[in-house]
């Protein structure tokens, strides 16, 4: 759109890509933000696709997509195109001491989504090529495939 087009300043594909992203968010009718920012990440990726299609390519595009409203997250590990894996996203969840300092025992839920496990000795687990992570305001983590709106599994 021409709304859309007015973020792009440069050349790149990340700024093309989060064009349309916005357009395909504008567009969704999901009321939930989470639903919002899943719904749009998969039509942006379908779109991604058919022009890649459209276009007569022929090579596999591997898009990882993280996307924010300041309060939940949606991030993707995709390939179009092919079979192959994408590039590797892993997932830690958990429980850290709460930032304020009124109550040193309070404990608050947290969610990390990173290409490489950060720490060796924690508990990452790697997402599956086509799947979506969605971190909802409460920091729980839920894993749906990108194809489909599917049941959500929930993740620690």
């Amino acid at each position: 759109s021409p709304e859309a087009r007015e973020l792009v300043h440069g050349t790149t594909d990340s700024e093309h890509v989060f064009a349309l992203f916005v357009d395909r968010w504008r567009e969704s009718e999901a009321r939930l933000p989470l639903e919002r920012l899943a719904d749009a990440t998969r039509r942006t990726l379908a779109e991604l696709d058919a022009v890649r299609l459209a276009t007569g390519c022929e090579a596999p595009a591997f898009v990882n997509l993280a996307v924010s409203d300041g309060n939940v997250v949606v991030v993707s590990r995709a390939t179009l195109g092919s079979q192959k894996p994408a590039r590797s996203l892993y997932v830690r969840t958990g429980e850290r001491p709460a930032r304020d300092g009124d109550d040193p025992e309070r404990m608050e839920p947290f969610a990390v989504v990173a290409s490489e496990p950060l720490e060796l000795t924690a508990a990452w687990r790697p997402l599956r090529t086509g799947e979506l992570v969605l971190v909802d305001e409460e920091r729980r983590v839920f894993l749906e495939p990108i194809e489909a709106s599917a049941v959500r599994r929930r993740v620690a």
